[in-house]
This record gives structure tokens, sequence and C-alpha cells, in this order.
């Protein structure tokens, strides 16, 4: 059995959250998992503690919703934005997306999941490991993300 030492998953949705939660410490030993609620809370704990996963949603708000006010903004793309601070910190810690969408954005922004996935995979190849499509309604993302973790090595 795969075992990691700190995940940190950085998701909004406090029911996927949870389902993610529960997947990692039934499938993996001895993992310390960290929960952040958007883009600044995320990578304000990325870069105060050491991680060896960090499981990132694609699209969340800018602040977390209990210290945020009407104005806090929600990134179709946070997840990217994410990972171009992480390269731009030269922070390399391995990282997959789980997003619920096939289309991320809206109206002329809009690009395909796979297509995303597929450009991460060459311009973050230093630490990003791919992309996991969530579905609550079918099991397959789990085994999809636990096959995903498992393909990682962690040093």
């Amino acid at each position: 059995m795969v075992s990691f030492v700190n995940i940190l998953l950085v998701e909004d949705d406090n029911n996927k959250a949870a389902k993610i939660a529960d997947v990692i410490k039934k499938e993996f030993d001895d993992v310390n998992l960290i929960i952040a609620k958007s883009y600044h809370s995320g990578m304000q704990i990325l870069t105060d503690l050491n991680f060896d996963l960090l499981l990132l949603d694609m699209s969340m708000p800018t602040y977390d919703m209990d210290i945020g006010d009407v104005f806090n903004r929600h990134r179709n793309y946070a997840g990217e934005d994410f990972l171009y601070e992480m390269q731009d910190l030269n922070i390399k810690v391995t990282s997959i997306i789980i997003t619920q969408y096939d289309v991320i954005g809206e109206g002329k922004n809009q690009t395909d999941a796979k297509q995303l996935n597929k450009r991460y995979l060459e311009e973050f190849q230093n630490f990003y490991v791919g992309m996991v499509k969530y579905d609550s309604s079918v099991s397959r993302w789990r085994e999809d993300l636990i096959n995903k973790i498992k393909e990682v090595k962690i040093g």
C-alpha cells in the first residue's frame, strides 16, 4: 500500500472534499490530510508547510467564503493559476487536478478539460501528473484517483 505523509486538498465544495478525504483515508496509510477551501488559503498553506501530494480543484473562489465578501471572485481556472504560481515559486509538489467538469470556463473562454490536461502535462511536467474526472453519481472517479496516486513515486 502506498503511504504519504502530507497531502493538501484544495477544494471549496464541502461534500466533494469529504468524499475525496474518505477515499484517501481508507486507501492510504499514515495520511495527514489538510483541506483548504480557496485559492488563497490553499496557496498560503502550500507555501507554509511541506507536502508530498497536492489534490487540486480546478474551479474555486479566490478567498475562503467565511472570510470573503460579496466581491469574492470565483475563478474558473483557479487550478491552472495555482500551477503557474507553483512554477513561479519553484514549488514542485506532485499535483493532481480533480474536476467535475468536462469543459472549463464560460463562453469564449471555454476549454475542454482533456485538452487542458494534455497541456498541463507538458507545461508542468516537473510536478503535475494528471487530471481525475469527479462524478459523485458513479464510483469510477474513486478508482481513477487511487490509481493516479499509486502511479506517483514519492521519494
